[in-house]
């Protein structure tokens, strides 16, 4: 059986989320994940079951020997290295639904709400980290033709100038910003 590898647990969980349910396409799923290991390897299964028609996918990865979050501050998908499972439109297209769903100034919020919102930021952020790992060495910005997955080229078809070095740095940066105005210099995570 070939199971995929994933970066991270963070990775993994993120191409769960970002796959529609086989059954009715809809999203509307809750996600439980147990990990064991088999012959010294670490190995995730997924288990998401379909609130709308109770359809079931299981999604399995091999998880890596340490996992990049370990002791970071914000949040970590993986290494220096781009990803296998989640092209870089798929990344973009989380990191602007999960930036657009929220507040991004702190005023109003309880302290849980606003470490939920930087959380969120700052995954963004961290999204927008994802991309830039799939721009080659001295090149400035991606082609379509990096991109596998329909979501992916339809992020790209939507604006190819966002995958641009420039645009993504400053892309990141207001979501970075956002992430630690809403934090205040108190901890996201809860």
């Amino acid at each position: 059986m070939n199971v995929p590898a994933a970066r991270s647990h963070n990775e993994a969980m993120m191409f769960v989320q970002l796959r529609d349910c086989a059954g009715c396409r809809g999203r509307n799923r809750d996600l439980t994940d147990t990990v064991d290991i088999r012959d010294g390897d670490a190995f995730a299964e997924y288990t998401a079951f379909c609130r709308d028609c109770a359809n079931i996918d299981v999604y399995t990865f091999r998880l890596p020997e340490s996992d990049p979050q370990g002791g970071e501050a914000g949040v970590v998908f993986g290494g220096e290295e781009p990803s296998g499972i989640i092209d870089a439109g798929e990344w973009l297209a989380f990191a602007h639904t999960t930036s657009v769903g929220g507040p991004v100034e702190p005023d109003g919020l309880s302290d849980p709400e606003r470490a939920r919102a930087a959380l969120a930021m700052e995954a963004a952020a961290a999204a927008v980290r994802e991309v830039v790992k799939f721009i080659e060495p001295g090149e400035e910005r991606l082609p379509r033709s990096s991109m596998w997955t329909d979501r992916g080229r339809a992020e790209f078809d939507r604006d190819p100038w966002r995958f641009s070095r420039a645009r993504l740095a400053v892309i990141e940066k207001a979501y970075r910003d956002a992430a630690g105005r809403l934090a205040g210099g108190r901890p996201i995570w809860q």
